[in-house]
């Protein structure tokens, strides 16, 4: 079955009719084969007794005693429509002198039943205009030019009509037509025009003549910005004869001659296309002016139909196998693509640059409310009520908290930061309360032991008077459970070494000022005040001792401290350690293999957002066709396949988008599974940096980091047992990493872009409007 997007030549053939019908010679059969007697026999006499051999024509449909309206309905199929819709057509008549052309193609002379194709295009022309869709308007215009031995003849003006054939498709008359009373008009005065020659009473065509209907149409609903145009050319050729034929004795040589020679030249004309020399199509175009004049119309992507003329009697038939030959040349060429002829209309394209930008007026105004961030447009009462919206939404009493531009946002969250920093001081005060308590307390404490100590003597008789450190007075206790303090909750070692540094620097200091003091009073003259001194000494001397040992005590510092590698290696071999590390290993695989799902189901959420673009396209099509098939009132089947076309169209929309809904609801659902994978990493990595922690708080007394290219992933175990160096896995598992979190950023991004395609600005502006009246 041929596309109907390609199109098509067809060839028919009129027989013409006779008192007495003689079927020796000539045959038909199913109505669209014709056979005719092979002229080799009857030219020989010795093969008269022999049996008839008969040459096989094929045809699109042969026509004896069929009427007018049969001959036009079969002919014209389709091309009215196809006119309309832009695509170009071309009927022509061509055949023996005398056979009945002229009554084919005009019929002016007979009843209106008797009527020939002209006529009844331009009749069903207007009546197809009437049933088109309000906002499609259709204008008809009309020429005729008809072509003798000295040029062209412009037959819709008066005399003197003659102009150069050359350049007739430039200064032919184009006049518009209304009605099908003003073609038909325009018809009958071309037609006596014409050039005629008298015979036996009935007058015969001398030239060719080229009846054109060019028909322009425009979609005023502003959805293309494109004028369609096209055109139906019906020819009327010259008959062609033999000089000396009883049919054209009224005819000179010469005009019987010029006849031939524009049938030889289609011919020609034909042969290139079918073997598809353009060159010589070219060279042929100029050979000829009906062939120049018709040009690009006589190609294959254009719809031809061409009737011939043929008769039976036995001396016709080297002009009927003529014909014959000639139709068969013309089936012959291969069909094109259709082709639209549309250009571009100004008034069109401006209508709809004009709504273009209306459109974006509208939105830009609704985009300046939406985004608005000018803070001083709102007034007391408003910033008042989002205050109150933002405290009951912090006290959960709220879901959710109703905006109605930027600017509002803007305003909330400046009361979320002003509400943590209110909350944040209320803290700090809190924590410095209890810290001044705490102190108050430890200090009472320290100087009811230091008088416990003074009084009793027993104890400093047994104490040695001090060789070389003489200390005065102690540390502070409060000094020291601060450095304790701070000591137990810094998670740096660096920060710990260099809190143990000052805490002895300030005991030093603080030993020294004391020996200094000493020394300056050891000249006392008094030997009392010498042993009391001495006393004081004793006791403070035992008091920073005692405090020294039980810092020590506390503390327990080695010697050396390792190194972060060191540690993480020792670390490394505890089975807390690896049990984490099994763990990690499997959320690596599970989220490689929802990252290959997130990955194929937005594959195919690509293809059907294609398929469902492809549906949509086939609907739009399907409305279209329907909108420009104004023959349904006429035609009941074809308005049923119509509909039914239509419905299967929308149907296979409606699942194709179905399907879509459900896929994106898939793509949703493996994004879910990537998320928690990657937050379980997260965690893994969170867990294992906390147990390398308290390792080393619990094996050093400090806590300790590990090291950075170390602490981020876990070692992988083999296929073979054997642990791979974290150091060699780190490159490949970060890469991973971060091509998995830029696909899902991408992909996720793609998927806020679609949700914001389904839903206007208007949309947006009315739930917050609705939402702030219910609030108030």
């Amino acid at each position: 079955m041929k596309s109907p997007d390609y199109a098509d030549i067809k060839i028919f053939y009129r027989i013409f009719p006779l008192d007495e019908p003689c079927w020796d010679y000539v045959r038909i059969e199913n109505k669209r084969t014709v056979f005719v007697r092979r002229l080799q026999e009857l030219n020989d006499p010795a093969k008269a007794d022999l049996e008839p051999h008969f040459w096989e024509f094929n045809t699109d449909g042969v026509f004896y005693n069929t009427t007018q309206e049969q001959i036009y309905s079969a002919v014209t199929e389709d091309i009215l429509e196809d006119l309309t819709k832009g695509y170009n057509a071309t009927i022509a008549a061509y055949g023996q002198t005398g056979s009945g052309k002229s009554l084919t193609l005009t019929g002016l002379e007979f009843s209106s039943k008797d009527l020939g194709i002209a006529p009844r295009v331009a009749q069903d022309l207007f009546e197809l205009k009437k049933k088109l869709p309000p906002l499609i308007k259709m204008a008809v215009q009309m020429s005729y030019v008809e072509f003798d031995e000295f040029g062209a003849i412009d037959l819709l003006l008066k005399y003197p009509n003659e102009m150069d054939h050359w350049h007739a498709r430039e200064k032919m008359t184009k006049l518009k037509v209304r009605s099908k009373y003003e073609a038909l008009k325009m018809l009958f005065l071309g037609e006596a025009r014409k050039k005629f020659a008298d015979s036996d009473g009935y007058m015969s065509h001398l030239c060719s003549s080229v009846l054109t209907f060019h028909v322009t149409t425009k979609n005023e609903e502003y959805s293309e910005p494109f004028i369609r145009s096209s055109r139906l050319h019906i020819i009327d050729m010259a008959g062609v004869d033999t000089v000396g034929n009883l049919a054209s004795i009224f005819k000179t040589p010469y005009e019987i001659g010029r006849a031939n020679v524009t049938k030889s030249n289609f011919t020609q004309l034909f042969l290139y296309l079918a073997e598809q020399h353009q060159n010589q199509v070219n060279i042929k175009e100029r050979n000829n002016p009906l062939v120049y004049f018709l040009g690009e119309d006589l190609r294959a992507r254009n719809m031809l139909r061409f009737i011939g003329h043929i008769k039976t009697l036995r001396e016709d038939l080297p002009m009927t196998i003529s014909m014959l030959r000639f139709g068969a040349l013309l089936k012959g060429i291969p069909p094109e693509r259709k082709k639209i002829e549309k250009k571009e209309d100004q008034a069109v394209k401006l209508k709809q640059l004009d709504l273009k930008l209306e459109q974006l007026q509208k939105e830009r105004m609704l985009n300046s409310i939406l985004m608005n961030q000018d803070l001083s447009v709102l007034n007391q009462d408003r910033v008042e009520h989002l205050q109150d919206t933002v405290q009951r939404y912090l006290a959960n009493a709220l879901n959710e908290i109703g905006v109605m531009n930027v600017a509002e946002v803007t305003m909330v969250f400046r009361m979320f930061k002003e509400f943590y920093h209110e909350a944040e001081n209320r803290r700090m005060s809190s924590l410095m309360e209890k810290k001044e308590v705490t102190h108050a307390n430890s200090s009472t404490g320290s100087l009811a032991s230091a008088k416990i100590k003074r009084g009793s003597k027993g104890s400093m008789s047994k104490i040695k008077k001090p060789s070389k450190l003489k200390v005065k007075e102690s540390i502070p206790e409060g000094i020291l459970q601060s450095s304790m303090h701070s000591a137990d909750h810094r998670h740096s070692s660096y920060s710990g070494k260099l809190e143990n540094e000052l805490s002895n620097t300030s005991m030093k200091d603080a030993i020294d000022k004391h020996t200094k003091l000493s020394k300056s009073q050891a000249g006392s003259s008094s030997p009392h005040m010498a042993k009391k001194k001495s006393r004081s000494l004793v006791n403070g001397k035992q008091s920073s001792i005692a405090t020294l040992e039980s810092l020590s005590m506390q503390q327990h510092l080695p010697d050396i401290l390792p190194e972060n590698e060191e540690a993480w290696l020792e670390y490394r071999r505890q089975s807390g350690y690896k049990s984490l590390q099994t763990e990690y290993h499997a959320n690596e695989l599970n989220i490689k293999e929802a990252y290959n799902s997130y990955l194929d189901a937005m594959k195919r959420l690509t293809a059907m957002k294609d398929n469902v673009e492809k549906k949509r396209q086939q609907m739009l099509e399907s409305t279209l066709v329907k909108n420009f098939n104004c023959s349904t009132h006429v035609y009941p089947e074809t308005a049923n396949l119509l509909d039914a076309t239509e419905a299967i169209c929308k149907e296979n929309l409606d699942n194709a988008e179905k399907e879509l809904v459900d896929q994106q609801e898939m793509v949703l659902k493996a994004q879910s599974d990537l998320k928690i994978y990657l937050s379980n990493r997260k965690d893994l990595k969170a867990q294992i940096n906390e147990g390398f922690e308290s390792f080393s708080r619990a094996m050093y007394n400090i806590p300790m980091i590990p090291p950075s290219e170390m602490a981020d992933v876990p070692e992988v175990q083999t296929a073979g047992g054997r642990t791979t160096s974290k150091l060699s896995v780190d490159a490949k598992e970060s890469k991973s990493s971060t091509r998995i979190e830029s696909k899902l950023s991408q992909y996720k991004h793609m998927l806020e872009k679609e949700k914001r395609r389904n839903a206007s600005a208007v949309k947006k502006f009315k739930t917050a409007w609705k939402s702030y009246s219910k609030v108030r």
